[in-house]
Protein backbone atom coordinates (compact mmCIF):
# COMPACT_ATOMS: atom_id res chain seq x y z
CA UNK A 1 0.00 0.00 0.00
CA UNK A 2 2.81 2.44 0.90
CA UNK A 3 4.56 1.64 -2.38
CA UNK A 4 1.43 2.64 -4.31
CA UNK A 5 1.23 5.92 -2.40
CA UNK A 6 4.90 6.61 -3.18
CA UNK A 7 4.31 5.98 -6.89
CA UNK A 8 1.33 8.34 -6.84
CA UNK A 9 3.36 11.11 -5.18
CA UNK A 10 6.23 10.68 -7.70
CA UNK A 11 3.86 10.85 -10.67
CA UNK A 12 2.16 13.93 -9.26
CA UNK A 13 5.53 15.65 -8.73
CA UNK A 14 6.65 14.82 -12.29
CA UNK A 15 3.37 16.15 -13.68
CA UNK A 16 3.67 19.38 -11.70
CA UNK A 17 7.27 19.94 -12.80
CA UNK A 18 6.30 19.38 -16.42
CA UNK A 19 3.36 21.80 -16.26
CA UNK A 20 4.83 24.48 -13.96
CA UNK A 21 5.81 27.69 -15.84
CA UNK A 22 9.08 29.30 -14.85
CA UNK A 23 7.81 32.89 -15.15
CA UNK A 24 4.78 34.75 -16.38
CA UNK A 25 6.00 34.85 -19.98
CA UNK A 26 3.73 37.06 -22.16
CA UNK A 27 4.42 34.78 -25.12
CA UNK A 28 3.01 31.82 -23.20
CA UNK A 29 -0.14 33.36 -21.73
CA UNK A 30 -2.82 35.13 -23.78
CA UNK A 31 -2.65 38.88 -23.17
CA UNK A 32 -5.76 40.90 -22.35
CA UNK A 33 -6.65 44.30 -23.73
CA UNK A 34 -5.77 47.48 -21.86
CA UNK A 35 -9.38 48.00 -20.82
CA UNK A 36 -9.60 44.51 -19.38
CA UNK A 37 -6.38 44.97 -17.42
CA UNK A 38 -7.68 48.25 -15.97
CA UNK A 39 -10.83 46.47 -14.79
CA UNK A 40 -8.77 43.69 -13.20
CA UNK A 41 -6.60 46.24 -11.37
CA UNK A 42 -9.74 47.91 -10.06
CA UNK A 43 -11.09 44.55 -8.85
CA UNK A 44 -7.82 43.86 -7.01
CA UNK A 45 -8.27 47.10 -5.11
CA UNK A 46 -11.92 46.33 -4.32
CA UNK A 47 -11.21 42.74 -3.18
CA UNK A 48 -8.79 43.68 -0.39
CA UNK A 49 -11.34 42.38 2.14
CA UNK A 50 -11.44 39.01 0.36
CA UNK A 51 -7.81 37.79 0.18
CA UNK A 52 -8.53 34.69 -1.88
CA UNK A 53 -10.24 36.66 -4.63
CA UNK A 54 -7.61 39.38 -4.54
CA UNK A 55 -4.82 36.82 -4.92
CA UNK A 56 -6.61 35.14 -7.81
CA UNK A 57 -7.06 38.48 -9.60
CA UNK A 58 -3.43 39.45 -8.90
CA UNK A 59 -2.24 36.18 -10.45
CA UNK A 60 -4.46 36.78 -13.47
CA UNK A 61 -3.09 40.33 -13.83
CA UNK A 62 0.53 39.18 -13.56
CA UNK A 63 0.07 36.64 -16.33
CA UNK A 64 -2.26 38.31 -18.79
CA UNK A 65 -1.38 42.00 -18.43
CA UNK A 66 2.39 41.95 -19.05
CA UNK A 67 1.94 43.34 -22.58
CA UNK A 68 -1.67 44.45 -22.99
CA UNK A 69 -3.10 44.20 -26.48
CA UNK A 70 -4.47 47.42 -27.94
CA UNK A 71 -7.97 47.03 -29.30
CA UNK A 72 -8.11 47.97 -32.99
CA UNK A 73 -11.58 48.62 -34.46
CA UNK A 74 -12.32 47.07 -37.83
CA UNK A 75 -13.40 50.38 -39.37
CA UNK A 76 -9.99 52.01 -38.96
CA UNK A 77 -7.65 52.14 -41.91
CA UNK A 78 -4.10 50.91 -41.93
CA UNK A 79 -2.49 54.29 -41.28
CA UNK A 80 -4.65 55.13 -38.27
CA UNK A 81 -4.28 51.62 -36.94
CA UNK A 82 -0.53 51.94 -37.19
CA UNK A 83 -0.67 55.17 -35.21
CA UNK A 84 -2.92 53.66 -32.52
CA UNK A 85 -0.87 50.52 -32.13
CA UNK A 86 2.42 52.38 -31.73
CA UNK A 87 3.55 51.95 -28.13
CA UNK A 88 6.52 53.61 -26.42
CA UNK A 89 7.07 50.59 -24.20
CA UNK A 90 9.00 47.55 -25.37
CA UNK A 91 6.79 45.01 -27.03
CA UNK A 92 6.85 41.30 -26.11
CA UNK A 93 8.44 38.60 -28.18
CA UNK A 94 7.18 37.39 -31.51
CA UNK A 95 3.64 36.03 -31.34
CA UNK A 96 2.39 38.67 -28.86
CA UNK A 97 2.15 41.53 -31.42
CA UNK A 98 -1.11 41.62 -33.37
CA UNK A 99 -1.54 43.27 -36.75
CA UNK A 100 -4.23 45.80 -37.67
CA UNK A 101 -6.44 43.03 -39.05
CA UNK A 102 -6.43 41.18 -35.72
CA UNK A 103 -9.89 41.13 -34.10
CA UNK A 104 -10.43 41.24 -30.32
CA UNK A 105 -11.53 37.59 -30.34
CA UNK A 106 -8.38 36.51 -32.14
CA UNK A 107 -6.22 38.59 -29.84
CA UNK A 108 -7.50 36.74 -26.76
CA UNK A 109 -7.22 33.23 -28.16
CA UNK A 110 -4.95 31.05 -25.97
CA UNK A 111 -1.44 30.33 -27.15
CA UNK A 112 -1.77 26.73 -26.08
CA UNK A 113 -5.01 24.76 -26.09
CA UNK A 114 -3.74 22.38 -23.42
CA UNK A 115 -2.94 25.20 -20.98
CA UNK A 116 -6.26 26.88 -21.74
CA UNK A 117 -8.19 23.67 -21.06
CA UNK A 118 -6.30 23.16 -17.81
CA UNK A 119 -6.99 26.71 -16.68
CA UNK A 120 -10.67 26.40 -17.53
CA UNK A 121 -10.98 23.17 -15.57
CA UNK A 122 -9.28 24.66 -12.51
CA UNK A 123 -11.42 27.81 -12.75
CA UNK A 124 -14.62 25.75 -12.73
CA UNK A 125 -13.40 23.75 -9.72
CA UNK A 126 -12.48 26.96 -7.87
CA UNK A 127 -15.88 28.47 -8.52
CA UNK A 128 -17.56 25.34 -7.20
CA UNK A 129 -15.37 24.91 -4.12
CA UNK A 130 -14.37 28.50 -3.37
CA UNK A 131 -16.09 28.45 0.04
CA UNK A 132 -14.38 25.20 1.08
CA UNK A 133 -10.81 25.82 -0.08
CA UNK A 134 -8.22 27.73 2.00
CA UNK A 135 -7.43 31.35 1.23
CA UNK A 136 -3.97 30.65 -0.24
CA UNK A 137 -5.20 28.06 -2.72
CA UNK A 138 -6.21 30.62 -5.37
CA UNK A 139 -2.66 32.05 -5.48
CA UNK A 140 -1.20 28.74 -6.68
CA UNK A 141 -0.56 28.04 -10.33
CA UNK A 142 -3.11 25.88 -12.19
CA UNK A 143 -0.87 22.75 -12.26
CA UNK A 144 -0.45 22.88 -8.49
CA UNK A 145 -4.15 23.49 -8.02
CA UNK A 146 -4.99 20.54 -10.26
CA UNK A 147 -2.52 18.29 -8.42
CA UNK A 148 -4.00 19.20 -5.02
CA UNK A 149 -7.53 18.65 -6.28
CA UNK A 150 -6.53 15.24 -7.69
CA UNK A 151 -4.88 14.31 -4.40
CA UNK A 152 -8.01 15.25 -2.47
CA UNK A 153 -10.13 13.23 -4.89
CA UNK A 154 -7.93 10.16 -4.34
CA UNK A 155 -8.29 10.50 -0.56
CA UNK A 156 -12.07 10.82 -0.91
CA UNK A 157 -12.27 7.72 -3.10
CA UNK A 158 -10.17 5.71 -0.64
CA UNK A 159 -12.44 6.82 2.21
CA UNK A 160 -15.54 5.80 0.28
CA UNK A 161 -13.88 2.48 -0.56
CA UNK A 162 -13.19 1.82 3.11
CA UNK A 163 -16.81 2.56 4.01
CA UNK A 164 -18.03 0.32 1.19
CA UNK A 165 -15.73 -2.49 2.34
CA UNK A 166 -17.04 -2.21 5.90
CA UNK A 167 -20.65 -2.36 4.71
CA UNK A 168 -20.23 -5.15 2.15
CA UNK A 169 -17.02 -7.17 2.04
CA UNK A 170 -16.67 -6.92 5.81
CA UNK A 171 -20.21 -8.19 6.35
CA UNK A 172 -20.40 -11.98 6.94
CA UNK A 173 -23.95 -12.18 5.56
CA UNK A 174 -22.93 -10.44 2.35
CA UNK A 175 -19.87 -12.67 2.02
CA UNK A 176 -22.05 -15.75 2.36
CA UNK A 177 -24.43 -14.52 -0.34
CA UNK A 178 -21.47 -13.82 -2.62
CA UNK A 179 -20.19 -17.39 -2.27
CA UNK A 180 -23.68 -18.78 -2.90
CA UNK A 181 -24.01 -16.79 -6.11
CA UNK A 182 -20.59 -18.02 -7.21
CA UNK A 183 -21.65 -21.64 -6.72
CA UNK A 184 -25.03 -21.11 -8.42
CA UNK A 185 -23.32 -19.61 -11.47
CA UNK A 186 -20.86 -22.49 -11.61
CA UNK A 187 -23.65 -25.10 -11.42
CA UNK A 188 -25.62 -23.28 -14.10
CA UNK A 189 -22.67 -23.45 -16.47
CA UNK A 190 -21.98 -27.09 -15.65
CA UNK A 191 -25.49 -28.58 -15.83
CA UNK A 192 -27.49 -25.99 -17.77
CA UNK A 193 -31.21 -26.65 -18.06
CA UNK A 194 -30.84 -30.16 -16.67
CA UNK A 195 -30.97 -28.83 -13.11
CA UNK A 196 -33.34 -27.44 -10.52
CA UNK A 197 -31.45 -25.12 -8.20
CA UNK A 198 -33.30 -23.63 -5.22
CA UNK A 199 -31.43 -20.97 -3.24
CA UNK A 200 -32.18 -19.96 0.36
CA UNK A 201 -35.13 -22.32 0.49
CA UNK A 202 -37.02 -22.50 3.82
CA UNK A 203 -38.54 -25.93 4.54
CA UNK A 204 -40.33 -27.46 7.53
CA UNK A 205 -38.39 -29.90 9.71
CA UNK A 206 -39.74 -33.24 10.98
CA UNK A 207 -39.67 -31.76 14.51
CA UNK A 208 -42.08 -28.99 13.54
CA UNK A 209 -39.69 -26.02 13.06
CA UNK A 210 -38.16 -24.41 10.02
CA UNK A 211 -34.73 -24.58 8.44
CA UNK A 212 -33.11 -22.57 5.62
CA UNK A 213 -31.07 -24.35 2.96
CA UNK A 214 -28.34 -22.49 1.09
CA UNK A 215 -28.84 -24.40 -2.14
CA UNK A 216 -30.80 -27.49 -3.15
CA UNK A 217 -29.78 -29.03 -6.48
CA UNK A 218 -31.88 -31.65 -8.28
CA UNK A 219 -30.55 -33.18 -11.50
CA UNK A 220 -30.55 -36.57 -13.17
CA UNK A 221 -27.48 -37.28 -10.99
CA UNK A 222 -29.58 -37.08 -7.83
CA UNK A 223 -30.55 -34.69 -5.03
CA UNK A 224 -27.81 -32.63 -3.41
CA UNK A 225 -28.13 -30.31 -0.42
CA UNK A 226 -25.34 -27.71 -0.50
CA UNK A 227 -24.04 -25.77 2.50
CA UNK A 228 -21.80 -22.86 1.43
CA UNK A 229 -19.16 -21.17 3.60
CA UNK A 230 -17.01 -18.15 2.81
CA UNK A 231 -14.58 -18.03 5.73
CA UNK A 232 -11.07 -16.67 5.36
CA UNK A 233 -8.17 -18.46 7.05
CA UNK A 234 -7.24 -21.93 8.26
CA UNK A 235 -10.06 -24.38 8.95
CA UNK A 236 -9.68 -26.93 11.76
CA UNK A 237 -12.30 -29.56 12.53
CA UNK A 238 -13.37 -33.19 12.41
CA UNK A 239 -16.72 -34.74 11.42
CA UNK A 240 -17.54 -35.50 15.07
CA UNK A 241 -16.73 -32.13 16.64
CA UNK A 242 -19.77 -29.91 17.36
CA UNK A 243 -17.83 -26.77 16.41
CA UNK A 244 -15.05 -26.03 13.97
CA UNK A 245 -12.39 -23.29 14.19
CA UNK A 246 -11.31 -20.72 11.63
CA UNK A 247 -7.98 -18.99 12.28
CA UNK A 248 -6.87 -15.86 10.43
CA UNK A 249 -3.45 -14.81 11.71
CA UNK A 250 -3.88 -14.72 15.51
CA UNK A 251 -7.64 -14.33 15.51
CA UNK A 252 -9.66 -17.50 16.09
CA UNK A 253 -13.41 -17.98 15.80
CA UNK A 254 -15.63 -21.02 16.16
CA UNK A 255 -18.62 -21.90 14.02
CA UNK A 256 -21.10 -24.75 13.98
CA UNK A 257 -19.90 -27.97 12.35
CA UNK A 258 -21.27 -27.55 8.79
CA UNK A 259 -21.61 -31.32 8.39
CA UNK A 260 -24.01 -31.44 11.36
CA UNK A 261 -25.73 -28.28 10.16
CA UNK A 262 -26.34 -29.71 6.71
CA UNK A 263 -27.52 -33.05 8.10
CA UNK A 264 -30.56 -31.21 9.50
CA UNK A 265 -31.23 -29.78 6.04
CA UNK A 266 -30.99 -33.21 4.43
CA UNK A 267 -33.50 -34.68 6.88
CA UNK A 268 -35.96 -31.88 6.07
CA UNK A 269 -35.62 -32.47 2.30
CA UNK A 270 -35.97 -36.26 2.65
CA UNK A 271 -39.09 -35.90 4.81
CA UNK A 272 -40.73 -33.44 2.41
CA UNK A 273 -40.03 -35.51 -0.72
CA UNK A 274 -40.80 -38.86 0.96
CA UNK A 275 -37.35 -40.31 0.32
CA UNK A 276 -34.91 -42.29 2.44
CA UNK A 277 -32.12 -40.14 3.85
CA UNK A 278 -29.52 -42.09 1.84
CA UNK A 279 -30.90 -40.65 -1.42
CA UNK A 280 -30.29 -37.06 -0.30
CA UNK A 281 -26.58 -36.23 -0.47
CA UNK A 282 -24.88 -33.61 1.65
CA UNK A 283 -22.17 -31.32 0.22
CA UNK A 284 -20.26 -28.67 2.17
CA UNK A 285 -18.46 -26.14 -0.06
CA UNK A 286 -15.89 -23.55 1.07
CA UNK A 287 -14.50 -20.68 -0.97
CA UNK A 288 -10.82 -20.62 -1.85
CA UNK A 289 -10.29 -18.00 0.87
CA UNK A 290 -10.16 -20.95 3.30
CA UNK A 291 -7.44 -23.56 3.77
CA UNK A 292 -8.18 -26.98 5.29
CA UNK A 293 -5.66 -27.92 7.97
CA UNK A 294 -7.25 -31.22 9.10
CA UNK A 295 -8.35 -34.35 7.27
CA UNK A 296 -11.98 -33.95 6.17
CA UNK A 297 -14.48 -36.31 4.47
CA UNK A 298 -14.97 -36.37 0.70
CA UNK A 299 -18.17 -34.30 0.78
CA UNK A 300 -16.30 -31.25 2.19
CA UNK A 301 -14.55 -29.39 -0.64
CA UNK A 302 -13.99 -26.10 -2.39
CA UNK A 303 -16.70 -24.44 -4.46
CA UNK A 304 -15.00 -25.04 -7.81
CA UNK A 305 -14.80 -28.80 -7.04
CA UNK A 306 -18.56 -29.24 -6.54
CA UNK A 307 -19.63 -29.92 -10.18
CA UNK A 308 -17.05 -32.68 -10.63
CA UNK A 309 -18.03 -34.28 -7.31
CA UNK A 310 -21.71 -34.28 -8.30
CA UNK A 311 -20.96 -35.84 -11.68
CA UNK A 312 -18.78 -38.58 -10.18
CA UNK A 313 -21.05 -39.56 -7.28
CA UNK A 314 -24.23 -39.27 -9.33
CA UNK A 315 -22.93 -41.55 -12.03
CA UNK A 316 -22.68 -44.39 -9.49
CA UNK A 317 -26.41 -44.35 -8.67
CA UNK A 318 -29.63 -44.79 -10.63
CA UNK A 319 -30.38 -41.52 -12.47
CA UNK A 320 -33.60 -39.69 -11.66
CA UNK A 321 -36.33 -39.78 -14.28
CA UNK A 322 -38.09 -36.72 -15.67
CA UNK A 323 -41.30 -37.74 -13.90
CA UNK A 324 -39.55 -37.92 -10.53
CA UNK A 325 -37.92 -34.53 -11.05
CA UNK A 326 -41.30 -33.01 -12.02
CA UNK A 327 -42.90 -34.44 -8.85
CA UNK A 328 -40.17 -33.04 -6.62
CA UNK A 329 -40.40 -29.69 -8.38
CA UNK A 330 -44.13 -29.44 -7.65
CA UNK A 331 -43.60 -29.97 -3.93
CA UNK A 332 -40.63 -27.61 -3.66
CA UNK A 333 -42.19 -24.82 -5.74
CA UNK A 334 -44.95 -24.54 -3.13
CA UNK A 335 -42.41 -23.47 -0.50
CA UNK A 336 -40.23 -21.49 -2.90
CA UNK A 337 -43.20 -19.25 -3.79
CA UNK A 338 -43.62 -18.36 -0.09
CA UNK A 339 -39.94 -17.73 0.62
CA UNK A 340 -40.37 -14.25 2.16
CA UNK A 341 -43.14 -15.25 4.56
CA UNK A 342 -41.42 -18.50 5.57
CA UNK A 343 -38.11 -16.68 6.15
CA UNK A 344 -39.86 -14.43 8.67
CA UNK A 345 -41.17 -17.51 10.49
CA UNK A 346 -37.68 -18.97 10.46
CA UNK A 347 -36.17 -15.82 11.99
CA UNK A 348 -38.96 -15.59 14.57
CA UNK A 349 -38.08 -19.12 15.59
CA UNK A 350 -34.58 -17.96 16.62
CA UNK A 351 -36.04 -14.96 18.46
CA UNK A 352 -38.20 -17.25 20.57
CA UNK A 353 -35.21 -19.40 21.46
Amino acid sequence: MYLNWLKLCCLSFAFIQAMQPAQADPARYPQYTEATCILIADEIARYQQAPSRAQAKQLEFDRHCQAPVVYVPKAQDVSSAAIVTTRPAALPAEGAVHSAATTPLQAQQPASSAVSTLQGFVRVCLQTLQHLLPAGFASLSPPWQLALLAFGLVLLLKLLGSVLFALTLGNPVWLGRLAEKQLASLLRRSFGKQQLNYQNLVLPTPQGGWTEIDQLLITTYGIFVLEVKNYRGWIFGTPDQPNWTVQHFRRKNQFMNPIHQNAKHCRAVAALLGLPLSQVRSVVAFSRRARFKTLLPDNVMYIDQVPRYISLTGSLERPLTDAEIALYKTRLDHYASQAKQLRKLHLAQFAEE
